[in-house]
């Protein structure tokens, strides 16, 4: 027979589990496999926002504006004299070639910021077209020039087109990666600088990966062709990637009072332009961009030549500038033509060719026979596509 000692010992322990079960009951759920990978999916989501604004605005705002729109070089774990060091932007260095892409790490020191960590505490990295970079310096960059970085999901399908840039989660730890840490002065981010170690194939089955498979820790292209990437749907093969294309880039560019005024600089040179040979389908075969007599138009020039048509007029007439009708005839007219609308394709170089491609309306049809030119002094970011004009003597 049971003693009432016991009985109440008995009914204690059972009040007390059941307060237990009480209390689990009250207590939040503990976050299954789904819920934290969406919470660090979150953070990440994040992350590639603030960092790739942070790319945008350093590249949009360097100055003089000979410079803008450059994006600075990934962090590939060297410094000054080649020592290592961590968070800052590549220096030029061996393997770099004009038009070749690069990959690396995040560059958050040279951008004055706390290293960007993805949702896994793990720092962010990122690709960047040989166009774009810095360091050495493409021949021409303009609203026109294509990324060479192009973004595809998982089934294939394209997703981003020639983007600028790439900034890139690299994902949990996939199978034959190791990010042991390389050098003492890996301190914040810790790991390496071997991209295969982070990025990963997105067929593992296959060659092709989420960096370039022939270059030495597979950071520099082997050519200026376009570069894939792809998302891939698994555990393993999870990279994550936001694009800055180069229209974001070019609408804060554009953006500046000294943007409008350089092109305005540009197109003041009457002396060279009413002189120089008219030849090719836009009249500026013959333009020799060295012999401008400013050097930041002589610079200007050579990125934005493209945009440039030279035309002589049957007869000495006035154009329309800003609406109303020059004081004096023009012998030629002097275009900038705008950044392109819907219609208008400036991929090739046989696009670039075209006049078609970058007048419109009475001056697309004045420039293949005619004089009825008009066009605005200044160029308005609020109206990119609208056509300069100089009346040239």
């Amino acid at each position: 027979m049971i003693s009432a000692r016991k009985q109440r010992g008995a009914a204690g322990f059972v009040l007390l589990l059941l307060l237990m079960l009480a209390l689990v009951a009250l207590l939040p759920a503990s976050p299954g496999r789904a819920t934290v990978r969406a919470a660090h999916d979150r953070v990440s989501a994040q992350t590639l926002a603030h960092a790739k604004a942070a790319l945008i605005g350093d590249a949009a705002l360097q100055s003089p504006i000979n410079e803008a729109a450059f994006l600075r070089l990934p962090d590939i774990g060297i410094g000054v004299g080649n020592a290592p060091a961590e968070g800052g932007a590549a220096p030029n260095f061996s393997g770099n070639i004009k038009d070749f892409s690069v990959i690396g790490k995040f560059p958050w020191r040279s951008l004055i910021l706390e290293p960007q960590r993805d949702g896994n505490n793990e720092c962010l990295w990122y690709a960047v077209s040989g166009r774009f970079k810095n360091t050495p310096l493409t021949d021409a960059l303009n609203w026109d020039t294509p990324g060479q970085l192009t973004l595809l999901d998982a089934d294939g399908n394209v997703l981003v087109e020639r983007a600028a840039a790439l900034v890139i989660v690299p994902g949990v730890l996939a199978d034959n990666q190791q990010r042991a840490r390389a050098d003492a002065a890996y301190s914040q981010c810790g790991g390496n600088y071997d991209a295969r170690n982070y990025l990963d194939p997105f067929n593992p089955a296959a060659a092709t990966a989420n960096y370039f498979p022939d270059a030495s820790n597979g950071r520099v292209a082997a050519s200026t062709t376009d570069k894939t990437f792809q998302l891939a749907d698994g555990v393993r093969y999870n990279d994550a990637f936001l694009a800055v294309s180069s229209a974001e880039l070019f609408q804060l560019v554009t953006h500046r009072a000294d943007f409008a005024a350089q092109i305005a600089a540009l197109l003041d040179e009457h002396d060279y332009f009413s002189a120089v040979a008219i030849s090719g389908n836009k009249g500026t075969d013959s333009v020799n961009c060295n012999n401008l007599l400013n050097e930041d138009n002589k610079v200007f020039c050579k990125n934005w030549k493209e945009m440039l048509l030279l035309v002589q007029l049957p007869a000495p007439t006035p154009a329309l500038l800003d609406g109303a009708p020059t004081p004096d005839n023009c012998a030629r007219v002097l275009l900038f033509g705008g950044a392109r609308a819907v219609t208008q394709i400036r991929n090739t170089t046989a696009d670039k060719l075209q006049p078609a491609n970058y007048l419109e309306g009475d001056n697309l049809t004045s420039f293949v026979g005619g004089d009825q030119f008009g066009g605005n002094a200044t160029f308005d970011a609020d109206h990119p596509d609208a056509d300069l004009l100089r009346c040239l003597p």
